[in-house]
């Protein structure tokens, strides 16, 4: 796991593989899921709209004097 850079090493070192093939196989797949995750991080907007710098104030409570 020396040569591998975080968090990649990390996640091979979690898996606990028992052979250096088994590693290397691990460090395949976690590099290729990497690949993938990477370019929708980075263009993704949250699903959210971005909230208003205005303040939306609670209603008026009524009068019960005046009926409304």
């Amino acid at each position: 796991m020396a040569g591998l850079q975080e968090p990649l090493a990390t996640d091979v070192q979690l898996q606990n593989p028992m052979t250096l093939d088994m590693a290397i196989s691990l460090a395949r797949a976690y590099e290729r899921r990497a690949q993938f995750v990477q370019p929708l991080r980075s263009s993704c907007r949250g699903i959210l709209p971005t909230p208003s710098t205005t303040l939306a104030l609670p209603a008026p409570i009524p009068d019960p004097s005046t009926g409304f």
